[in-house]
């Protein structure tokens, strides 16, 4: 298959793969639909993730019989379908198998405790004691320290205590009652593999490399999170470290939490060692596993975000990544930060010859994530190497909690669903493309994470915090500036990293010129390496402040080579100008003053003769006009990534390159290749000249296509006979009643107000498991069954269209209660009850008072700009707007908006679709479908689930990260409701034609 063909249509391997979340009673057929409903959305795959809500056993026979029909069903329709490890994560307990064996088998750590001399027996007495020491102090600062041997020893005037206890992790019910385990212990994570991955290999072994093309690890660690100051450790922590660093470990357990002595080295030592029990039992015996099985081993571990955090629970994430066959990262919220997250993975995998790299990408970003929004974040993550996207989360039931578990849901609940192809495609060429060739850097970037490691202290983490902060500045100044590179992580580059021709070699990786950036101590493998590479004609910079010590010993050698190379302070212009004087640019973006247009980041790719680019502008508010230089010359083309086609790009040449001008839209991207082998064509583009702008109406026809809501958030409840408490949000009444137990009756009472006028159509109430209740409306028995679904399969519609009258309607619903869980677990119960809010939904607008909402007669027209005030604040679907406008055929002819408030819009002409737009520019071209005269426009908004799922009542509005507690936060909690904007903004018709001749590129300006 060609490449051009490959783009136009990429397999499921490149296609994205969710997370789908098994979170319910799972039945066969449901699980089935859903698989035909996300190869319908173009995705390629998914991931069989556990996670809250679960009902059905883990890892029980049912379980792994609905695994088996879903895989079956996956390759009947062409899709993978990839495995994950654990009950929700982190990953190891396998639900809690693994820690149910016994105290060997759970997580464990070390604590500092301080006291006074008079309380030495009783750090004794509380077990676990690894070490007393007596402590001399100036001021708060510990200066010296002397092991206590003796119980009965007493301290010394006016020093301090210090004792060190080895602490096992009690119960949880995160870990179903039990904890996490001891990622250090091999023995423990070979229960963990007996416990899930043999388990798997028995049930569907066969499918392993086939329809199964790996499996999942999330978030495995070998530290809880917890507030609280303290080490990772391990039973036989002593005995290797001893081995592997000369020294007792024991003796020195105060320099892990204090500067005295040789803190430095222990901590890096310490640290060091960790990180190497981690990778040998954890991740390389998993890996080696799946190697012999053919299953790729993927996922991502956690807190790779920055340098202290990795300390504390992973010790380090590249070294990890040798041990992956698709190394992954998480990325959380609707943001683009942490950008040495990204680089980390992606480096790797360039040096270690690994040709995907998937992101778990999406989580809690909250229900409003926008088609614009994922191309902002995908995008983002793909110029830095990401190639594999794992949508966080496509939710399998929204019933009770899940529908917060982190959304959104990528998933057939959401009004966009029926057009997320467009997005799958999109991510899916960009894939394709981005695995073609190779990447191309020059520049090689030694990774501080040795100096975090001996600046790290669980009591104080600052100087580990300034450490992290300049190598952040530097890692993204370098991508401002154009000048890409790769990291260098010293354990990976002691085995893979070798010096040839004037040239650092890491792997599959070449690199002509190496940075050191801010950090205190270097590898001496490192030190070796970089001596050969400067004395070989290499081009070696250091940026300051630079390292004086070698393993934490200070070094001459050292001292020599920095005082040798150049250096340069941790400035970004300072970074331009010294690397501009070292090594030419690969690729030049320049902004209309001439500026490096820093929000521009790109990738460069080497397949063959040709040369791919991949441009993405990272800033959401603003659009830049850029100048791209490209080293080398030949036919340029832009490669459309909506559209699956290519067409060749006006350039002209400017000292041996090759210069376009390109507008990049906010959040816009550009795909370039640069065909070696053809030489340019010499026909420039012919620009367009508008001739005629036509205002559209503001006040459109609208029509619904789906049914407008309002959501019941509030009730009243009453526990067995007692009385009616007062009107308090929804989930307030559940926490009650898991409070008091189980086996009683509960009911709930909820009420809206209605003012119609003429009532037409129809009006529902949708609920979830309404079997489980009695229900009365407005006084009224009503049945429950045969009205079908809304929204999600659980949202069960109740017509009471007869029932609804003016003035206050009352819903109440009584149920026995039962706990949803299983007490001091997160394992859920068949017949457990789970209050929630409830939906009205049918024909009607929703209007609002200082009183509250109420139901009343559609109008058929709205205005122009934000549909909530017009009577839409809960809705959940599709908007038709209408209206007529009289146009000439003769010219080429575009509908633009000043904004789209929506997910995504298609657009219609005299009933012709003229196709979708998902994100900006905010404009079609519709010149095929229109006629001379009157021309009918249709323009339908499609929205997400937020104004109907909230959160609703969060005091900072609309937020950036949501989670479960998003919806119920008291301490920000306001009764007032929030709702994010939906609908078109104000509309025009602009219509052009070509001029006569053509200009090259850059002379001038095109159709704006």
């Amino acid at each position: 298959m060609g490449l051009k063909e490959g783009f136009r249509n990429p397999g499921k391997d490149f296609r994205g793969a969710p997370f789908w979340s098994w979170n319910d009673d799972l039945q066969i057929p449901e699980l089935c639909r859903q698989v035909r409903e996300m190869k319908r959305a173009g995705l390629g795959g998914f991931f069989m993730h556990s996670r809250i809500g679960l009902i059905t056993p883990y890892l029980s026979d049912e379980w792994m019989g609905r695994i088996k029909a879903v895989v079956r069903e996956s390759k009947k329709v062409g899709m993978n379908a990839w495995l994950y490890d654990e009950d929700r994560w982190p990953s190891g307990f396998a639900g809690g198998m693994v820690p149910a064996k016994g105290p060997e088998y759970r997580t464990k750590r070390v604590e500092c405790e301080e006291a006074d001399s008079a309380s030495l027996e009783d750090v004794w007495k509380r077990g676990g004691v690894l070490g007393v020491f007596s402590c001399a102090k100036e001021g708060e600062k510990v200066v010296d320290f002397e092991k206590l041997e003796d119980r009965a020893a007493r301290v010394p005037e006016g020093k301090t205590l210090s004792g060190f206890r080895k602490e096992v992790a009690g119960d949880s019910e995160w870990y179903n009652g039990y904890s996490y385990i001891d990622t250090l212990n091999p023995k423990v994570v070979d229960a963990f593999i007996e416990s899930t991955y043999e388990a798997y290999s028995r049930e569907v072994g066969a499918e392993f490399g086939r329809t199964i093309p790996g499996i999942f690890t999330d978030e495995p660690n070998f530290s809880e999170w917890d507030g609280r100051a303290f080490v990772p450790w391990t039973e036989l922590l002593p005995t290797i470290f001893k081995e592997r660093n000369g020294y007792d470990l024991l003796d020195n357990l105060p320099s892990l939490f204090y500067e005295v002595r040789d803190y430095a080295r222990v901590r890096r030592d310490f640290w060091n060692t960790v990180t190497d029990l981690f990778l040998e039992s954890y991740s390389k015996r998993i890996y080696e596993w799946c190697g012999e099985r053919k299953l790729e081993y993927t996922g991502h571990y956690l807190c790779e975000d920055n340098l202290v955090v990795q300390t504390k629970f992973i010790g380090a994430a590249m070294p990890h990544y040798e041990y992956m066959h698709v190394p992954g990262i998480d990325h959380l919220g609707r943001n683009i930060e942490n950008l040495v997250t990204v680089k980390q993975v992606s480096s790797a995998a360039h040096q270690l010859g690994k040709e995907r790299v998937l992101s778990e990408t999406y989580g809690c970003s909250g229900w409003n994530l926008s088609f614009e929004d994922q191309k902002w974040i995908g995008d983002w993550e793909y110029v830095l190497g990401v190639n594999l996207l794992n949508h966080h989360l496509s939710l399998y039931s929204l019933r009770g909690c899940r529908k917060r578990d982190y959304p959104p849901s990528i998933n057939y609940q959401q009004p966009w669903w029926k057009h997320y192809k467009l997005v799958s495609d999109y991510f899916a060429r960009l894939s394709y493309m981005l695995t073609r060739g190779r990447f191309y850097s020059d520049i090689l970037v030694i990774h501080p994470i040795q100096s975090a490691w001996s600046a790290y202290s669980p009591r104080d983490t600052s100087k580990a915090e300034e450490i992290d902060r300049r190598f952040a500045y530097v890692s993204e100044s370098l991508c401002r500036i154009h000048r890409d590179y790769d990291f260098g992580d010293e354990k990976v580059m002691a085995k893979h990293a070798k010096v040839e021709g004037g040239r650092i070699i890491v792997g599959n990786m070449s690199y002509g010129l190496v940075i050191v950036p801010p950090c205190i101590t270097i590898q001496a493998s490192t030190l070796d390496l970089l001596e050969r590479f400067h004395e070989a004609g290499g081009k070696l910079l250091f940026v300051e402040p630079v390292p004086e010590f070698v393993d934490c010993r200070r070094s001459g050698r050292l001292e020599g080579l920095v005082g040798s190379a150049r250096r340069v302070r941790c400035d970004k212009e300072q970074l331009r100008e010294t690397l501009g004087e070292m090594l030419p640019s690969d690729v030049e973006v320049l902004d209309g003053e001439g500026k490096q247009a820093e929000t521009v980041y790109y990738q460069h790719r080497i397949t063959g003769k040709a040369h791919i680019y991949f441009f993405a502008n990272t800033d959401r508010e603003r659009p830049c006009e850029a100048t791209i230089k490209l080293r080398g010359v030949g036919r340029l083309e832009e490669w459309d990534l909506l559209k699956g086609s290519a067409r060749e790009v006006g350039c002209w040449l400017e000292n041996g390159r090759t210069v376009l001008k390109r507008l990049f839209q906010p959040a816009g991207s550009a795909l370039l290749l640069l065909d070696a082998s053809k030489r340019a064509s010499k026909k420039w583009e012919r620009r367009e000249k508008v001739v005629r702008t036509i205002d559209l109406k503001d006040e459109w026809k609208v029509s619904r296509k789906d049914p407008n809501a309002i959501t019941l958030d509030y009730c009243e409840y009453k526990i067995e006979e007692g009385g009616w408490s007062g009107k308090v949000p929804v989930w307030k009444a559940q926490r009650e009643a898991e409070k008091r137990g189980s086996n009683f009756s509960i009911s709930l009472r909820y009420s809206f107000e209605a003012k119609f006028r003429k009532r037409r159509g129809k009006i529902y109430l949708a609920m979830e498991t309404p079997e489980r209740y009695g229900i009365k409306f407005n006084g009224k028995e009503v049945e429950h069954e045969g009205a079908g679904w809304w929204i999600d399969k659980s949202f069960k519609k109740i017509d009471v269209t007869r029932l609804v009258a003016n003035g206050k309607n009352v819903l109440e619903v009584t149920c026995t209660f039962r706990r949803p869980r299983v007490p001091g677990t997160l394992v859920f119960v068949k017949d457990g009850i789970e209050l929630e809010s409830v939906y009205v939904i049918g024909d009607f607008l929703v209007k609002k008072t200082e009183k509250g909402f109420y139901l009343t007669d559609e109008t058929g027209r709205a205005k122009a700009g934000d549909l909530v005030g017009q009577g839409f604040p809960f809705y959940a679907g599709t908007v038709a707007y209408t209206q007529t406008v009289k146009l000439k055929k003769a010219y080429r002819t575009y509908i633009r908006f000043e904004s789209l408030d929506a997910a995504v819009a298609r657009v219609a002409v005299n009933g012709k679709s003229a196709g979708s737009i998902p994100w900006r520019p905010y404009e079609i071209d519709v010149s095929r479908f229109v006629k001379d005269g009157r021309n009918v426009v249709t323009v339908e908004a499609v929205s997400s689930c937020r104004n109907l799922l909230g959160p609703h009542h969060h005091k900072a509005g609309e937020l950036l990260s949501v989670g479960p507690d998003s919806f119920s936060d008291e301490a920000n909690w306001t009764d007032e409701y929030n709702f994010v904007k939906f609908g078109i903004g104000k509309a025009k018709v602009v219509q052009a034609e070509l001029e006569r001749s053509a200009d090259r590129p850059g002379k001038r300006g095109g159709r704006e």
